[in-house]
């Protein structure tokens, strides 16, 4: 008698492990389907940055290709560029007033 008593314990210990379980997995399945949502969330913010740091980019682009463009000109004969005051001006206007609205950027 004691042999169906433990059969019948053994059954019923499993059973309720298999319970238990089987409610853990669920709760662990659960939370990594919150996983997910985060994870498409942190896809979507970083479209967001690429996105706004792609047309930062382009912008700097534009001013790199601006300075060296005005500095190729000043480069080829720098006496006789120097030598216009609005050049002079516009030289060092460029690189002190519009470097600054640069680096805002």
């Amino acid at each position: 008698m004691t042999k169906s008593i433990n059969c019948f314990l053994c059954v019923i210990f499993a059973c309720l492990h298999f319970l238990i379980t089987r409610g853990e997995l669920f709760t662990a399945i659960t939370d990594l389907e919150k996983l997910i949502e985060t994870e498409q969330l942190i896809v979507n913010s970083l479209d967001s940055y690429l996105v706004g740091e792609e047309r930062r980019l382009k912008q700097l682009k534009i001013i790199r290709n601006s300075y060296a463009e005005l500095h190729n000109i000043a480069s080829r004969n720098v006496q006789e560029y120097l030598a216009n005051p609005v050049n002079a001006y516009i030289m060092v206007k460029r690189l002190t007033k519009d470097w600054a609205a640069g680096e805002l950027i």
